[in-house]
C-alpha cells in the first residue's frame, strides 16, 4: 500500500461527473500577518508550498515541495511531514489549496485561450 502524507486532496469535475485527472493543485501554509507573542518557530513564520498531480482518481496522496520560477534555483529539502512537525507546538495553522483549474479546462478542451 502506498504512503500518503497526512494533508490529502480529492477533486471531482462535476462537470464531467468524475475525478479530476491530471489536475495540478498547490498546498501552501500561510503565515498569519502578525506573529503571536513569544518566538514562533520558522513555520510558523514562513510560507512554505507544495504541490502535486492529481491521480486518476482525482486525489492528491503525495506533496513535493514547490520552487517557484522566480527562486534562486535551490530545490527546497523540506517535506511536508518536517513542516507540520514544527507547526505541531502553534495552536493553528492556516493553509490555502489552489487548483489550476485554467489549464485542466484546457485540457479537457473546455477553454480555447485563442483570442
Amino acid at each position: 500500500m502506498a504512503t500518503k502524507d497526512r494533508i490529502t486532496c480529492h477533486v471531482l469535475d462535476t462537470t464531467a461527473g468524475r475525478p479530476a485527472r491530471a489536475l495540478r493543485v498547490q498546498l501552501t501554509h500561510t503565515p498569519p500577518s502578525a506573529p503571536d507573542a513569544g518566538a514562533p518557530t520558522a513555520a510558523a513564520t514562513t510560507p512554505r508550498t507544495f504541490e502535486s498531480i492529481t491521480d486518476d482518481d482525482g486525489r492528491v496522496k503525495t506533496w513535493l515541495p514547490y520552487s517557484a520560477a522566480t527562486a534562486s534555483g535551490d530545490v527546497p529539502v523540506y517535506t511536508l511531514d518536517d513542516v507540520l512537525g514544527e507547526l505541531a507546538a502553534e495552536p493553528t495553522s492556516r493553509w490555502t489549496l489552489r487548483f489550476d483549474t485554467g489549464a485542466y479546462f484546457e485540457g479537457q478542451g473546455a477553454i480555447n485561450r485563442e483570442r
